[in-house]
C-alpha cells in the first residue's frame, strides 16, 4: 500500500468513526440521563455522579401508564405485521416472477404507481374502512390490534 493509499484509509476511517461518535451521542446521553437521580434532563451530566435504577422502577409500577403493557404490544404487533408482510411479499414476488397471467404487466406498472405517494396520504381512508369494519366486526374495528397488524 502506497503512502498516498494509506493517507487517503485514515482519512476515511477517521472520518467513518467521527461520524459514529456524532450519530451515538445523543443515545449515550439518553442512555445516561435513564440511570440519572437528578429529574430533569437539563441538569444531567453525560456521566452520572449519581446511577440508579429508579426511573425504571418507576416506569414499569406505574398504574396509570403502563409501560410494560406498551412495549409488550408494540413488541408482538410489529412481529405480526412483518412476518405477515414477508409472507405475502414472497408470495406475490413468487408469482410475479415464475408465473405468466393476464394482467400482471398492468399490476406491475400500479404496484409502482402506488409507491410514489406517501402513505400518509391513506390514513383518511383506512380510518374510515376502520369505522366501517367496526360496524359489521368489531373483531377488526378501530382500537383493535388486528386492524393496526393490517394497517
Amino acid at each position: 500500500m502506497t503512502s498516498r493509499q494509506m493517507r487517503r484509509s485514515v482519512i476515511r476511517h477517521s472520518l467513518a468513526i467521527l461520524g459514529c461518535l456524532f450519530a451515538l451521542y445523543p443515545i449515550i446521553w439518553i442512555v445516561s440521563s435513564a440511570f440519572n437521580a437528578v429529574d430533569s434532563l437539563g441538569a444531567s451530566r453525560l456521566i452520572p455522579r449519581d446511577l440508579t435504577t429508579e426511573n425504571f422502577v418507576d416506569a414499569f409500577s406505574n398504574p396509570v401508564a403502563p409501560v410494560g403493557r406498551w412495549l409488550w404490544n408494540s413488541f408482538y404487533i410489529a412481529l405480526s405485521a412483518g412476518l405477515a408482510n414477508v409472507a405475502v411479499a414472497a408470495l406475490s414476488a413468487y408469482a410475479f416472477s415464475r408465473l405468466k397471467f393476464f394482467g400482471r404487466r398492468a399490476l406491475l406498472t400500479s404496484l409502482l404507481a402506488m409507491q410514489i405517494f406517501p402513505q400518509f396520504l391513506g390514513f383518511v381512508a383506512f380510518f374510515i374502512m376502520a369505522r366501517q369494519f367496526g360496524d359489521v366486526w368489531s373483531g377488526v374495528g378501530l382500537n383493535t390490534h388486528l386492524f393496526l397488524i393490517l394497517v
